[in-house]
């Protein structure tokens, strides 16, 4: 696996996600169209967790897939063209809490024509949270059935 490039936050600004829906805050490594691990910090004061919920807020488990996706495209060999069009197998293993950081694992698992298979997972000081896959259409292809 390579190191990220010198700045692992540039590499995270290859999404074409801006905030507040940019769910990677650092490449950790990278092996462009192999496998990616990345990170991201859900800060306390995020307003989704002002409704997720109050008095006891966790991480909306759709973000989690959103930070595996992203991280996903960002392991492409150009993250602004690839665009999530499924997700399977989607678990969540344990709550994600305010001041968590998430480290996403990606690896690439299969490619179909111009769609591309991620599995992986999310997590907490070591402990897996979440895991699923997810497939991502790339380039100006429609994605296959995955």
């Amino acid at each position: 696996m390579r190191p990220p490039p010198p700045d692992p936050v540039a590499r995270a600004g290859a999404l074409p996600h801006r905030p507040p829906f940019r769910f990677v805050d650092e490449v950790l490594e990278v092996s462009p169209g192999e496998r990616i691990e990345a990170a991201r910090v859900f800060r306390p004061e995020e307003e989704f967790f002002r409704g997720h919920f109050p008095g006891e807020p966790i991480v909306p488990g759709v973000l989690l897939v959103e930070c595996m996706a992203q991280a996903a495209g960002l392991a492409e060999e150009d993250p602004g063209g690839a665009r999530l069009a499924r997700i399977d197998g989607a678990r969540f293993l344990a709550p994600v809490r305010p001041g968590d950081r998430v480290v996403v694992t990606m690896r690439r698992a299969a490619s179909f024509g111009p769609a591309v298979r991620y599995e992986g997972e999310c997590r907490v000081e070591g402990r897996v949270v979440a895991e699923g896959a997810v497939t991502l259409r790339t380039g100006s292809g429609e994605a296959g059935r995955g």
